[in-house]
Protein backbone atom coordinates (compact mmCIF):
# COMPACT_ATOMS: atom_id res chain seq x y z
CA UNK A 1 0.00 0.00 0.00
CA UNK A 2 2.92 2.11 0.73
CA UNK A 3 3.77 2.02 -3.31
CA UNK A 4 1.11 3.87 -6.01
CA UNK A 5 -0.37 2.96 -8.69
CA UNK A 6 1.95 5.61 -10.77
CA UNK A 7 5.10 3.87 -9.13
CA UNK A 8 3.76 0.45 -9.87
CA UNK A 9 3.70 1.31 -14.03
CA UNK A 10 7.03 2.66 -13.58
CA UNK A 11 8.23 -0.64 -12.13
CA UNK A 12 6.10 -2.37 -14.65
CA UNK A 13 7.95 -0.24 -17.75
CA UNK A 14 11.29 -0.62 -16.16
CA UNK A 15 11.11 -4.49 -15.93
CA UNK A 16 10.10 -4.42 -19.59
CA UNK A 17 13.04 -2.91 -20.94
CA UNK A 18 15.76 -4.80 -18.63
CA UNK A 19 17.90 -4.47 -16.31
CA UNK A 20 21.13 -2.19 -15.32
CA UNK A 21 21.08 0.73 -12.62
CA UNK A 22 18.11 2.27 -11.50
CA UNK A 23 17.52 5.39 -9.62
CA UNK A 24 15.68 7.28 -7.33
CA UNK A 25 14.99 10.56 -6.30
CA UNK A 26 15.34 11.43 -2.90
CA UNK A 27 13.38 14.65 -2.83
CA UNK A 28 9.37 15.72 -4.12
CA UNK A 29 7.50 13.12 -4.87
CA UNK A 30 8.85 9.25 -5.59
CA UNK A 31 10.53 9.07 -9.21
CA UNK A 32 12.36 6.06 -10.54
CA UNK A 33 14.42 5.88 -13.91
CA UNK A 34 17.18 3.98 -15.29
CA UNK A 35 18.52 7.56 -17.22
CA UNK A 36 20.79 9.16 -14.47
CA UNK A 37 20.12 12.30 -13.25
CA UNK A 38 21.97 15.32 -13.70
CA UNK A 39 24.88 16.03 -11.22
CA UNK A 40 22.62 18.47 -9.28
CA UNK A 41 19.84 16.20 -8.87
CA UNK A 42 19.85 14.24 -5.13
CA UNK A 43 19.42 10.64 -6.29
CA UNK A 44 20.03 7.13 -4.98
CA UNK A 45 21.16 4.36 -7.30
CA UNK A 46 20.29 1.08 -6.94
CA UNK A 47 20.96 -2.81 -8.90
CA UNK A 48 17.14 -3.14 -9.47
CA UNK A 49 13.90 -2.05 -9.69
CA UNK A 50 12.52 -3.91 -6.66
CA UNK A 51 15.59 -2.87 -4.53
CA UNK A 52 14.79 1.06 -5.24
CA UNK A 53 10.67 0.41 -4.66
CA UNK A 54 11.32 -1.61 -1.16
CA UNK A 55 14.00 1.28 -0.33
CA UNK A 56 11.45 4.08 -0.92
CA UNK A 57 8.52 1.68 0.82
CA UNK A 58 10.92 1.52 3.74
CA UNK A 59 11.76 5.43 3.49
CA UNK A 60 8.10 6.02 3.40
CA UNK A 61 7.36 3.87 6.45
CA UNK A 62 10.23 5.92 8.51
CA UNK A 63 8.85 9.30 7.57
CA UNK A 64 5.10 8.17 8.48
CA UNK A 65 6.94 6.55 12.12
CA UNK A 66 8.60 9.96 12.69
CA UNK A 67 5.33 11.59 11.41
CA UNK A 68 3.58 9.52 14.89
CA UNK A 69 6.19 10.16 16.71
CA UNK A 70 5.90 14.14 16.02
CA UNK A 71 2.29 14.00 16.45
CA UNK A 72 2.62 12.80 20.31
CA UNK A 73 5.39 15.56 20.79
CA UNK A 74 2.97 18.90 19.66
CA UNK A 75 -0.13 17.12 21.60
CA UNK A 76 2.44 16.24 24.44
CA UNK A 77 3.12 20.05 24.35
CA UNK A 78 -0.29 21.42 23.67
CA UNK A 79 -1.54 19.67 27.09
CA UNK A 80 1.16 21.54 28.93
CA UNK A 81 0.22 24.48 27.81
CA UNK A 82 -3.58 24.01 28.42
CA UNK A 83 -2.87 23.13 31.96
CA UNK A 84 -1.17 26.62 32.22
CA UNK A 85 -3.82 28.26 30.70
CA UNK A 86 -5.99 26.62 33.75
CA UNK A 87 -3.54 27.25 36.03
CA UNK A 88 -3.39 31.36 35.45
CA UNK A 89 -6.81 31.41 34.64
CA UNK A 90 -7.39 30.15 38.03
CA UNK A 91 -4.70 32.90 39.75
CA UNK A 92 -7.12 35.48 37.82
CA UNK A 93 -10.08 34.74 39.32
CA UNK A 94 -8.91 35.02 42.74
CA UNK A 95 -7.87 38.28 41.75
CA UNK A 96 -11.13 39.59 41.42
CA UNK A 97 -11.62 39.18 45.41
CA UNK A 98 -8.78 42.27 45.27
CA UNK A 99 -11.57 45.43 46.48
CA UNK A 100 -12.99 42.74 48.66
CA UNK A 101 -10.47 42.07 50.91
CA UNK A 102 -8.69 45.51 50.65
CA UNK A 103 -11.68 47.05 52.38
CA UNK A 104 -11.61 44.17 55.00
CA UNK A 105 -7.88 44.79 55.36
CA UNK A 106 -8.71 49.08 55.83
CA UNK A 107 -11.63 48.46 57.72
CA UNK A 108 -10.34 45.65 60.06
CA UNK A 109 -7.32 48.06 60.93
CA UNK A 110 -9.12 51.27 62.06
CA UNK A 111 -11.87 48.50 64.10
CA UNK A 112 -8.42 47.22 66.11
CA UNK A 113 -9.89 48.72 69.15
CA UNK A 114 -12.97 46.82 68.95
CA UNK A 115 -12.13 43.15 68.21
CA UNK A 116 -9.77 41.25 70.61
CA UNK A 117 -7.59 38.46 69.70
CA UNK A 118 -9.10 35.39 68.95
CA UNK A 119 -12.47 36.38 68.84
CA UNK A 120 -15.08 37.30 66.47
CA UNK A 121 -16.60 40.51 65.23
CA UNK A 122 -18.30 42.23 62.79
CA UNK A 123 -16.57 45.07 60.30
CA UNK A 124 -19.50 47.87 59.97
CA UNK A 125 -19.57 49.49 56.93
CA UNK A 126 -17.74 46.46 54.77
CA UNK A 127 -20.27 43.61 53.10
CA UNK A 128 -19.51 40.88 51.80
CA UNK A 129 -19.42 39.76 47.65
CA UNK A 130 -23.07 39.72 47.50
CA UNK A 131 -23.05 43.26 48.89
CA UNK A 132 -26.38 42.31 51.73
CA UNK A 133 -24.83 42.16 54.72
CA UNK A 134 -21.80 43.36 57.02
CA UNK A 135 -19.31 41.18 57.08
CA UNK A 136 -18.35 39.01 60.36
CA UNK A 137 -14.45 38.24 60.75
CA UNK A 138 -13.49 35.89 63.57
CA UNK A 139 -9.77 35.95 64.11
CA UNK A 140 -7.50 32.88 64.93
CA UNK A 141 -6.50 31.96 68.52
CA UNK A 142 -3.25 34.46 69.52
CA UNK A 143 -3.87 36.75 66.34
CA UNK A 144 -4.83 40.53 66.91
CA UNK A 145 -6.90 42.81 64.37
CA UNK A 146 -3.72 44.55 63.37
CA UNK A 147 -2.06 41.50 62.32
CA UNK A 148 -5.01 39.81 60.45
CA UNK A 149 -5.58 43.24 58.29
CA UNK A 150 -1.88 43.27 57.49
CA UNK A 151 -2.10 39.75 55.99
CA UNK A 152 -4.81 40.84 54.34
CA UNK A 153 -3.41 43.80 52.89
CA UNK A 154 -0.45 41.82 51.76
CA UNK A 155 -2.42 39.09 50.15
CA UNK A 156 -4.52 42.29 48.13
CA UNK A 157 -1.15 43.97 47.14
CA UNK A 158 0.02 40.39 45.66
CA UNK A 159 -3.34 39.94 43.73
CA UNK A 160 -3.12 43.53 42.45
CA UNK A 161 0.34 42.49 41.12
CA UNK A 162 -1.10 39.74 39.75
CA UNK A 163 -4.20 41.26 37.80
CA UNK A 164 -1.60 43.14 36.01
CA UNK A 165 0.49 40.74 35.38
CA UNK A 166 -1.18 37.85 34.34
CA UNK A 167 -3.67 38.39 31.62
CA UNK A 168 -0.52 39.08 28.77
CA UNK A 169 0.83 36.00 29.96
CA UNK A 170 -2.28 34.10 29.55
CA UNK A 171 -2.63 35.62 26.28
CA UNK A 172 0.97 34.52 25.30
CA UNK A 173 0.36 30.81 26.25
CA UNK A 174 -3.08 30.77 24.22
CA UNK A 175 -0.90 32.24 21.08
CA UNK A 176 1.36 29.62 21.51
CA UNK A 177 -1.20 26.83 21.74
CA UNK A 178 -2.03 28.02 18.14
CA UNK A 179 0.46 27.76 16.97
CA UNK A 180 1.12 24.17 17.98
CA UNK A 181 -2.38 23.38 16.82
CA UNK A 182 -1.29 25.03 13.21
CA UNK A 183 1.58 22.34 13.30
CA UNK A 184 -0.31 19.72 14.26
CA UNK A 185 -2.69 20.56 11.55
CA UNK A 186 0.83 20.77 8.86
CA UNK A 187 0.84 16.94 9.87
CA UNK A 188 -2.30 16.20 9.35
CA UNK A 189 -1.43 17.40 5.71
CA UNK A 190 1.83 15.11 5.96
CA UNK A 191 4.10 18.06 6.40
CA UNK A 192 7.10 16.16 8.00
CA UNK A 193 8.70 18.81 10.82
CA UNK A 194 11.91 19.21 10.74
CA UNK A 195 13.82 17.92 13.81
CA UNK A 196 15.58 21.16 14.28
CA UNK A 197 11.78 22.95 13.91
CA UNK A 198 10.45 21.04 16.86
CA UNK A 199 13.50 20.91 19.02
CA UNK A 200 13.46 24.49 19.18
CA UNK A 201 9.44 24.67 19.56
CA UNK A 202 9.92 22.41 23.04
CA UNK A 203 12.06 24.99 24.29
CA UNK A 204 10.22 27.82 23.31
CA UNK A 205 7.13 26.68 25.08
CA UNK A 206 9.69 25.48 27.85
CA UNK A 207 8.63 21.74 27.78
CA UNK A 208 10.77 20.32 30.56
CA UNK A 209 13.33 18.67 27.92
CA UNK A 210 13.48 15.40 30.09
CA UNK A 211 9.65 14.38 29.60
CA UNK A 212 9.61 15.76 25.83
CA UNK A 213 12.31 13.24 25.33
CA UNK A 214 10.27 10.72 26.93
CA UNK A 215 7.10 11.31 24.95
CA UNK A 216 9.70 11.33 22.02
CA UNK A 217 11.17 7.70 22.62
CA UNK A 218 8.02 6.36 23.86
CA UNK A 219 6.63 7.33 20.06
CA UNK A 220 5.64 3.62 18.53
CA UNK A 221 5.59 3.00 14.59
CA UNK A 222 2.11 2.93 13.03
CA UNK A 223 0.00 -0.55 13.53
CA UNK A 224 2.06 -1.05 16.90
CA UNK A 225 0.81 -1.20 20.34
CA UNK A 226 2.65 0.53 23.12
CA UNK A 227 5.41 -1.57 24.46
CA UNK A 228 5.80 -3.40 20.59
CA UNK A 229 4.72 -6.41 19.61
CA UNK A 230 5.07 -9.87 20.20
CA UNK A 231 7.83 -11.08 22.53
CA UNK A 232 11.05 -10.65 20.60
CA UNK A 233 13.20 -7.86 22.55
CA UNK A 234 13.13 -5.40 20.40
CA UNK A 235 9.45 -5.82 19.74
CA UNK A 236 8.87 -5.16 23.85
CA UNK A 237 10.92 -1.57 23.14
CA UNK A 238 8.51 -0.84 20.01
CA UNK A 239 11.37 -1.14 17.89
CA UNK A 240 12.20 -3.33 15.15
CA UNK A 241 15.57 -2.90 13.12
CA UNK A 242 16.96 -4.00 10.43
CA UNK A 243 18.84 -7.35 10.39
CA UNK A 244 21.77 -8.83 9.14
CA UNK A 245 23.54 -11.40 8.90
CA UNK A 246 27.75 -11.15 8.19
CA UNK A 247 29.30 -13.94 6.47
CA UNK A 248 30.13 -15.13 9.45
CA UNK A 249 27.17 -15.59 11.25
CA UNK A 250 27.06 -12.32 13.47
CA UNK A 251 24.12 -10.55 13.30
CA UNK A 252 23.87 -6.72 12.48
CA UNK A 253 20.80 -5.09 14.03
CA UNK A 254 20.24 -1.01 12.20
CA UNK A 255 18.07 1.60 13.61
CA UNK A 256 15.26 2.95 10.80
CA UNK A 257 15.04 6.27 12.45
CA UNK A 258 16.07 8.72 14.62
CA UNK A 259 14.08 6.96 17.68
CA UNK A 260 15.10 3.69 16.99
CA UNK A 261 18.60 4.49 17.27
CA UNK A 262 18.06 5.75 20.45
CA UNK A 263 16.64 2.39 21.12
CA UNK A 264 19.10 -0.03 19.79
CA UNK A 265 21.80 2.16 21.25
CA UNK A 266 21.00 2.44 24.67
CA UNK A 267 18.13 -0.28 24.99
CA UNK A 268 19.14 -3.21 22.88
CA UNK A 269 22.64 -2.97 22.54
CA UNK A 270 24.56 -5.57 25.07
CA UNK A 271 27.84 -3.29 26.91
CA UNK A 272 30.36 -5.54 24.76
CA UNK A 273 28.50 -5.75 21.02
CA UNK A 274 30.54 -3.33 18.52
CA UNK A 275 28.42 0.00 17.55
CA UNK A 276 29.39 1.68 14.27
CA UNK A 277 27.90 4.99 12.80
CA UNK A 278 29.30 6.64 9.67
CA UNK A 279 31.45 9.75 10.63
CA UNK A 280 30.11 12.78 9.01
CA UNK A 281 26.78 11.68 7.86
CA UNK A 282 23.47 11.38 9.04
CA UNK A 283 22.56 7.91 9.43
CA UNK A 284 21.48 4.51 11.53
CA UNK A 285 23.12 3.72 15.13
CA UNK A 286 24.16 -0.24 13.78
CA UNK A 287 25.01 -2.89 16.44
CA UNK A 288 27.43 -6.00 15.70
CA UNK A 289 25.82 -8.18 18.25
CA UNK A 290 28.22 -10.68 20.49
CA UNK A 291 25.15 -13.03 21.33
CA UNK A 292 27.84 -14.27 24.43
CA UNK A 293 30.77 -15.19 22.29
CA UNK A 294 34.22 -13.81 23.74
CA UNK A 295 36.54 -14.33 20.73
CA UNK A 296 36.64 -10.72 18.82
CA UNK A 297 34.55 -10.16 15.70
CA UNK A 298 37.43 -10.60 12.58
CA UNK A 299 38.27 -7.51 10.42
CA UNK A 300 35.97 -9.35 7.64
CA UNK A 301 33.35 -9.01 9.99
CA UNK A 302 34.01 -5.16 10.98
CA UNK A 303 34.40 -4.61 7.87
CA UNK A 304 31.03 -6.05 6.91
CA UNK A 305 28.99 -4.11 9.78
CA UNK A 306 30.62 -0.62 8.38
CA UNK A 307 29.17 -1.23 5.07
CA UNK A 308 25.84 -1.34 6.41
CA UNK A 309 26.27 1.84 8.38
CA UNK A 310 27.85 3.61 5.41
CA UNK A 311 24.63 2.31 3.48
CA UNK A 312 22.19 3.50 5.71
CA UNK A 313 23.52 6.89 5.73
CA UNK A 314 24.10 10.16 3.75
CA UNK A 315 27.07 8.99 2.43
CA UNK A 316 25.27 6.14 0.76
CA UNK A 317 26.05 7.62 -2.81
CA UNK A 318 29.69 7.88 -2.16
CA UNK A 319 32.74 5.22 -3.12
CA UNK A 320 34.36 4.71 0.15
CA UNK A 321 32.50 6.48 3.86
CA UNK A 322 34.50 6.40 7.09
CA UNK A 323 32.93 4.74 9.77
CA UNK A 324 33.34 4.67 13.16
CA UNK A 325 33.13 2.03 15.90
CA UNK A 326 33.59 1.58 19.33
CA UNK A 327 31.79 -0.89 22.34
CA UNK A 328 28.45 0.12 22.81
CA UNK A 329 29.33 0.93 26.26
CA UNK A 330 31.40 4.35 25.34
CA UNK A 331 28.33 5.59 23.92
CA UNK A 332 26.11 7.92 25.52
CA UNK A 333 23.35 9.96 25.20
CA UNK A 334 23.58 13.99 26.94
CA UNK A 335 20.71 14.50 28.73
CA UNK A 336 17.74 15.98 27.49
CA UNK A 337 19.86 15.60 23.88
CA UNK A 338 17.51 14.99 20.85
CA UNK A 339 16.47 11.44 19.73
CA UNK A 340 19.32 9.95 17.88
CA UNK A 341 22.42 12.07 19.55
CA UNK A 342 25.21 9.71 20.90
CA UNK A 343 28.34 10.93 22.59
CA UNK A 344 31.20 8.36 22.06
CA UNK A 345 34.82 7.83 23.27
CA UNK A 346 37.61 5.03 22.46
CA UNK A 347 36.78 5.42 18.94
CA UNK A 348 38.08 3.65 15.94
CA UNK A 349 37.82 4.58 12.03
CA UNK A 350 37.79 1.89 9.24
CA UNK A 351 36.71 3.05 5.18
CA UNK A 352 33.91 1.22 4.00
CA UNK A 353 32.21 0.21 0.82
CA UNK A 354 28.46 1.06 1.22
CA UNK A 355 26.85 -2.30 0.77
CA UNK A 356 24.03 -4.41 2.12
CA UNK A 357 24.37 -8.00 3.76
CA UNK A 358 21.80 -11.69 3.74
CA UNK A 359 18.71 -10.61 5.71
CA UNK A 360 18.39 -12.35 9.03
CA UNK A 361 15.31 -14.28 9.31
CA UNK A 362 13.52 -12.97 12.33
CA UNK A 363 12.40 -15.85 14.97
CA UNK A 364 8.57 -15.25 15.60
Amino acid sequence: ELVSAAMWSTAQYLWSIGSGPVYRWTRGQTRISIVAPDSQMEALQFPSVCAALADAGETAADAAADMNGQRRRLEYVRRVLERRVADLQKDLDEADDVDLLDRVGNSLMAATDHIAAGTKGVIPDVHDAHGEATLEIELAPGVTAAQQAARLLRRAAKLRRRANVLPPRLHRVRELIFETEQLLDALLDEDTIAEEVMTRWERRVEVRQSAAVEVRQGATLPGETAGGTGGSTEGRHGAHPRRYLTSTGWSVWAGRNNRENDIVTHRLAAQNDVWFHAHGYAGSHVILRREGRKQEPSRQTLEEAAAVAAYWSKGRTANKVPVVYTLAKYVSKPKGAVPGLAVMKRERTIMARPALLAEEERQT
